[in-house]
């Protein structure tokens, strides 16, 4: 059985994999179709989504499950705050 473990949502070239970072959430409304969100710290940052204009992908265990999958030999992993892992290092 499929879980969140199993989900990757493709923006662009960059592969972001829900399980991954607990400030990634993924929506879908009638109005908005599927949206990818960064949220954390009361900031909310749309990082893709179905109809914004730019490649989108999501994944299932490797089954496309939105739209088409990307140029695979382009994908990058997500940099800066989008690629946090959830490891807090103590200093």
């Amino acid at each position: 059985m499929p879980s969140y473990h199993d989900v990757v949502v493709y923006c662009g070239n960059v592969e972001y994999r829900i399980a991954d970072n607990y400030a990634y959430k993924l929506t879908c409304t009638k109005t908005g179709g599927w949206r990818f969100w960064f949220i954390w710290d009361k900031v909310e940052k749309l990082l893709g989504g179905e109809y914004d204009g730019k490649p989108f992908c999501i994944t299932v265990k490797g089954r496309v499950i939105c739209e088409k999958k990307p140029n695979w030999k382009d994908i990058k992993k997500p940099s800066g705050a989008e690629g946090w892992n959830g490891v807090v290092a103590n200093g």
